[in-house]
């Protein structure tokens, strides 16, 4: 592919949760990571707590959309759209199943690619009606699907009735000592 020059990439990654936590370690250190290698990157949290101040600490963007309301929380999702027009990714990361719903529709709706990676068994969803609505609203965002385990991508297949093909697993980065 010669003549291609990769551009440095603007990522926003959405989380709802504040840590500490492995999924919120893992959102920090991609962070770290990202920056380290030329992106531009900014953390959405659903509130302030450990998450918010390690970021600070180390002088990565972050700014807090909260949820606000059980059930369907357009409010929420309007914050999260309106994040995605500001910031302008050009890829949204979304992590644990939860918010993933919420920020894959405001990625879709701003026509940007969205990755979803869920980090364990407890952020599977539980089965019910809720279930299906939210798998058809991954689907039609494109949602590309992650996992941290190969036993956790098969168990997101099956929970999601997503081909198992279609979950990459991207184990947790561990950095160097």
């Amino acid at each position: 592919m010669a003549g291609l020059t990769a551009r440095p990439l603007r990522v926003l990654q959405v989380i709802e949760t504040f840590g500490p936590g492995g999924a919120e370690t893992v959102v920090l250190r991609l962070a770290e990571g990202l920056r380290a290698a030329g992106h531009a990157v900014v953390t959405a949290v659903g509130r302030e707590g450990w998450l918010t101040r390690a970021l600070e600490a180390r002088a990565l963007p972050w700014e807090v959309i909260a949820p606000s309301a059980r059930g369907f929380d357009l409010s929420w999702l309007r914050a999260l759209r309106g994040a995605v027009r500001r910031h302008r990714p050009d890829v949204v990361h979304a992590h644990l199943f939860g918010g993933a719903v919420y920020a894959a529709l405001a990625a879709r709706l701003e026509g940007v690619p969205v990755v979803v990676t869920l980090h364990g068994e407890h952020d599977l969803p539980a089965p019910g009606r809720a279930l299906a609505a939210k798998r058809w609203l991954l689907r039609r965002a494109g949602a590309r699907l992650a996992a941290v385990s190969p036993t956790l991508a098969d168990s997101a297949a099956e929970a999601l009735r997503w081909p198992r093909a279609a979950v990459a697993v991207v184990p947790n980065g561990v950095p160097e000592p």
